[in-house]
C-alpha cells in the first residue's frame, strides 16, 4: 500500500477538493474507488497500471514562468511561439518568420482546447444552479463571452477556473517538456537576486575595517599600545 506525501496538498497541484483529485486519478486508470459500506467515505484501489488512458502524469511543474504561460493560453489564430534552449528565450514568430536552429515549438492551448476545459469545470460543478449557468452559457453563440460573464459573477467559480485552468497548463508544458527532452527547471520562473542596498554594503566596509584594525592591534607589542590616543569615554566604558 501507498502512502501519501505528508507535504502533500491536493490544492497545491490545482485541484479543488480531495475527491476532485481522486476522480481525476480514476480517469486516468492510476486507481479505481468506490463508496465505502458506511458512511461519506470512498474505497480506494490501485490498478495494475494496464489502462488504456495515455494522458500525462498528474502535474510535475508547480509554477510556470511568465513568458511560457503567455505563450501556453494564448488562443489566437496567429498565435505561433517557440522556445530558444540556447538562449533560454520565448519568441513570438511573426507570419513566415524562421524559428532558427534547434527552436522547440510551444503548443498552445487552443480556443477549443479551452472550451474543453470549461465544459470539464462545468460537468463538475456540484450547485446544480450554478451548473446550469455553465453549461448554457456553454450553448451561446459566443460561449467563452458568456461563460466569462457568469465567471465576473459568480467569483467562487471564478476561482474554480483559475484553478483548473493552471493545472491544464502547467500538465501541458510540463509534457511538453518531457517530450521534447528539457529538464523541468526551464519551466520555473528565473531567481531574482537583489544587489545588497548601500546601507548594507556600508555596514560591511565598516565590519571589514574593523577586523583589519584589530588583527593589527592584536600583533602591535604593548609599548606600542600604550603610545596609542585613546579616548576616554571608551576607557570609562563598563
Amino acid at each position: 500500500m501507498r502512502q501519501i506525501e505528508p507535504t502533500f496538498t491536493f490544492d497545491s497541484v490545482g485541484f479543488s477538493s480531495f475527491r476532485a483529485y481522486l476522480s481525476d486519478a480514476a480517469d486516468r486508470g492510476v486507481v479505481t474507488f468506490s463508496p465505502a459500506p458506511r458512511g461519506s467515505d470512498v474505497v480506494i484501489a490501485e490498478t495494475s497500471g494496464s489502462g488504456t488512458d495515455k494522458r500525462p502524469a498528474l502535474v510535475t511543474a508547480t509554477t510556470l514562468r511568465k513568458d511560457l504561460w503567455d505563450a501556453f493560453v494564448d488562443w489566437s489564430n496567429e498565435s505561433n511561439y517557440v522556445f530558444r534552449p540556447m538562449t533560454n528565450e520565448v519568441a513570438a514568430l511573426k507570419p513566415g518568420e524562421s524559428a532558427g536552429d534547434g527552436a522547440v515549438h510551444i503548443p498552445s492551448a487552443s480556443r477549443d482546447d479551452q472550451l474543453v476545459w470549461m465544459r470539464e469545470l462545468a460537468a463538475s460543478e456540484t450547485n446544480a444552479a450554478v451548473k446550469d449557468e455553465l453549461e448554457a452559457a456553454l450553448r451561446e453563440d459566443q460561449p467563452t463571452r458568456a461563460f466569462a460573464k457568469v465567471l465576473r459573477e459568480r467569483t467562487s467559480v471564478g476561482r474554480a477556473w483559475k484553478r483548473h485552468l493552471r493545472r491544464m497548463i502547467l500538465n501541458r508544458a510540463s509534457q511538453w517538456a518531457e517530450e521534447n527532452g528539457l529538464p523541468q527547471s526551464v519551466l520555473q520562473p528565473a531567481t531574482i537576486h537583489e544587489p545588497p542596498s548601500r546601507n548594507q554594503t556600508a555596514t560591511n566596509e565598516d565590519s571589514a575595517a574593523r577586523d583589519r584594525v584589530l588583527a593589527i592591534l592584536a600583533d602591535l607589542p604593548l609599548s606600542e599600545l600604550l603610545k596609542l590616543r585613546i579616548p576616554l569615554e571608551y576607557a570609562l566604558r563598563r
